[in-house]
């Protein structure tokens, strides 16, 4: 028996090179071709669903044909892709073109990925044997190399050779699909054993179910990859942070999918989605925790949303006694001052070495942020203030209606102010 693992373990690996890359990265790609971030998100989603739709129908197409002719539909639509993003490389190309093309990649690098498991199969089914699991575990350090391989191109040269790279791998992974025999399909005899839609799910009702929440792990997968460069740039991070962080992802996933088929023969599929469903939920509280700056990264997401057309002036506060990014700020720094902290009141804010510091100093100069101090005499004034107008506060947020009262004082009533109150005065009534 002939053995295609190696040709298929070629196609598996190219094919996961140009797809992890592009889908990685379409997010990254497209916002910085200018492109709204609704209309990527919702060109990304119609992507995705055509996908959905035209797996079925491709999947007819080759079953029903009298030959196999996988390979050659896979061949297609590489070249299909191929031409998608040469198209990119095109001068002064339109931002809808170039959107729809690099949409239109997408939708059919995942179309693809049916068609390139159903190959496996044909070719065991046609007297050749294929490794699948070697394969596709092949398949995973590809994902890993592209991932990293990609960022590191966007970050350093620009996305020319990111699209350079991903067009080369989607064309060796054309050439190695012409490579392959001739596959004959084995004889079978004929069944009607086709349903309706509603006889289907009445037939299986816990597996459509089932469906459901596997659809929900993948756009929770879908969204979490192609917004990935949004959630790692508010923290420093840039397209080699997405790439290594893929990398990593990829390499974890590899030994797992090279030794799937061990897996499975010991444990259940219920318990394997029992435990993909696990490790999304890890993966979740993971972004949850992950460190960030709420209120200006929300203002963020307001603004390249549409939803805010400016963004709005944000007052910085510090403590009298304990002031290093006020200081910083004042003197053009771009890491927080060494102070010596003295006793405040307001000890939730009295953070001698912010461990962030560098960060939000540089978001104060791209906002170009105010700092004010709380004046230490006038933060139990605030406070009394603010319980007779019914809001009883502990005494660090007490220092914040302080630090507005100083900055008026300085500069002048503002005509609105958003002023946080989040801490209850039971918790420091003394």
């Amino acid at each position: 028996m002939r053995n295609l693992t190696l040709r298929y373990g070629v196609t598996q690996f190219t094919y996961w090179a140009a797809s992890s890359g592009a889908m990685a990265f379409a997010t990254t790609y497209l916002l910085t071709k200018n492109v709204p971030a609704g209309t990527v998100g919702l060109v990304l989603a119609l992507a995705g669903l055509l996908s959905c739709l035209t797996q079925p129908l491709l999947a007819a197409l080759a079953d029903r044909a009298e030959r196999c002719i996988l390979p050659q539909m896979l061949l297609a639509m590489s070249v299909f892709c191929c031409v998608c993003f040469a198209a990119q490389f095109i001068p002064s190309l339109p931002l809808a073109p170039l959107t729809i093309l690099y949409a239109a990649a997408i939708w059919c690098s995942d179309a693809i990925l049916p068609l390139l498991s159903a190959l496996s199969v044909a070719c065991n089914d046609a007297g050749y044997r294929v490794n699948f699991g070697a394969a596709r575990g092949v398949a995973a350090a590809a994902s890993a190399l592209s991932m990293i391989a990609v960022g590191f191109l966007i970050a350093r040269l620009g996305l020319v050779w990111m699209l350079a790279f991903l067009l080369a791998a989607r064309a060796a992974c054309a050439v190695s699909l012409c490579t392959y025999p001739r596959l004959q399909k084995p004889r079978t005899a004929h069944t009607d054993a086709s349903c309706s839609v509603g006889q289907f799910f009445a037939r299986y009702p816990r597996y459509c179910v089932s469906l459901l929440g596997v659809a929900f792990l993948g756009m929770f997968h879908c969204m979490t990859e192609n917004y990935l460069i949004a959630i790692v740039t508010p923290l420093g991070g840039d397209s080699s942070t997405v790439g290594t962080a893929l990398f990593i992802s990829s390499l974890v996933a590899g030994p797992v999918i090279f030794f799937f088929s061990r897996i499975r023969s010991r444990l259940s599929d219920a318990a394997i989605l029992k435990l993909a469903g696990v490790s999304f939920l890890v993966k979740a509280v993971g972004f949850l925790l992950a460190r960030s700056l709420g209120a200006i990264y929300a203002l963020e997401h307001l603004l390249r949303s549409g939803c805010i057309e400016r963004m709005p002036q944000i007052i910085a506060l510090q403590s009298e006694h304990c002031d290093p990014l006020l200081r910083a700020a004042q003197s053009g720094a771009d890491a927080p001052a060494d102070v010596c902290p003295t006793p405040t009141i307001a000890e939730g804010i009295a953070i001698g070495k912010p461990m962030r510091g560098e960060e939000i100093l540089a978001l104060s100069k791209k906002y170009n942020i105010a700092f004010v101090h709380a004046p230490e005499d006038k933060i139990l004034a605030a406070r009394a203030e603010l319980a007779r107008k019914g809001i009883y506060c502990e005494h660090t947020t007490a220092a914040n209606y302080a630090a507005y009262q100083e900055y008026c004082r300085l500069h002048g009533e503002t005509p609105d102010t958003l002023i946080t109150m989040c801490g209850a005065g039971l918790k420091s009534d003394h």
